[in-house]
């Protein structure tokens, strides 16, 4: 297995793709929302984005819903406290992130 990316090598090894160093996110966070059998997947993405960005850029929050009740008040607060916030979910009726930035902009 890999050191940096727990994938078996050379055959499944992905770290020729990633930065050598995290990219820092200057201007916002990135706010993932995960089901808790997500991280029990052997093909997660979650990992991948770990190793592309700083730490302090990326806040997880793990749980099987996300409403007022049950979201984690770290994450509310971000939420809150953020110019814009966009969410990013893979969907059939999903617009393109340009199409949402856009519409951020108006």
């Amino acid at each position: 297995l890999c050191n940096r990316c727990s994938l078996p090598t050379p055959k499944a090894c992905i770290c020729r793709g990633l930065p050598d160093e995290p990219l820092t996110l200057k201007k916002s966070n990135l706010i993932v929302l995960q089901h808790t059998h997500e991280g029990r997947r052997k093909n997660r993405s979650l990992p991948i984005v770990m190793h592309c960005l700083l730490e302090d850029d990326v806040y997880v929050a793990v749980g099987r819903r996300f409403d007022k009740k049950n979201m984690d008040e770290r994450v509310m607060e971000r939420i809150k406290n953020s110019n814009e916030c966009m969410l990013v979910y893979p969907a059939c009726d999903a617009v393109s992130v340009e199409e949402g930035l856009a519409e951020l902009r108006r």
